[in-house]
């Protein structure tokens, strides 16, 4: 298979998103402290300080977009920028 190929599904996923489950939820909330030392890590997983709630849309649109360069490019291409 191709690269872009195996790499659809989880473009579809950090893109579309999927509920957030009632143990996601209790995970990013056990996660907390260490996911709020980071700007970035608190952005995606501690929705900018709003705690997701079960069946919240978890989206990664800034993955999505890395793994599409991935899909595109190869991993080489894009690491070498």
């Amino acid at each position: 298979m191709k690269l872009a190929d195996v790499m659809r599904p989880a473009i579809r996923l950090a893109e579309q998103g999927f509920p957030v489950s009632e143990k996601l939820v209790r995970e990013f909330a056990e996660e907390g402290a260490e996911l709020q030392q980071f700007p970035v890590s608190r952005h995606i997983f501690l929705n900018d300080g709003k705690p997701y709630r079960t069946g919240d849309i978890f989206r990664q649109p800034l993955l999505a977009a890395t793994l599409k360069r991935i899909a595109k490019k190869g991993p080489r291409r894009v690491l070498q920028g």
